[in-house]
């Protein structure tokens, strides 16, 4: 019989999740918790965190660093963060229009009722100019 499987409790996940935000293989956690990496791989598999810890560290690193080139104005990643985190606000939006046998394509970032109605009382107050060309559809 071989020894009975390991449930990791919450303070375990998140000294693992903090290892492997700083950097640390698997191999490294498993020396500082004075295991065998093969006996952590597979307690991470028998609790279901796997993949979950490694993705979302992962996903963090990537996150913080498109907010980091973003916040240094790199536009490419201003517009990439802005159209994931607020995509019903800044989505991008392509119109085919056909004249007369011809195609024109138009680019423009879609805009919520909500920033139209404020656009609007804008205009009205005098804090914009209200020409037509203020809007984008």
């Amino acid at each position: 019989m071989g020894r009975p499987k390991q449930i990791l409790d919450e303070k375990s996940v998140l000294l693992i999740q903090a290892l492997y935000e700083m950097g640390k293989t698997d191999q490294e956690i498993a020396d500082i918790l004075h295991m065998l990496r093969q006996t952590f791989v597979k307690m991470l598999k028998y609790n279901g965190l796997s993949c979950t810890i490694k993705k979302t560290c992962a996903d963090d690193k990537v996150e913080l660093s498109l907010y980091q080139q973003a916040l240094q104005g790199n536009i490419t990643a201003q517009i990439f963060w802005l159209c994931n985190r607020q995509p019903a606000r800044w989505k991008h939006v392509q119109k085919v229009v056909q004249e007369h046998g011809t195609l024109h394509i138009r680019h423009s970032w879609a805009k919520t009722n909500n920033d139209r109605k404020n656009d609007r009382s804008r205009a009205q107050s005098g804090g914009l100019q209200n020409t037509g060309q203020n809007r984008l559809n």
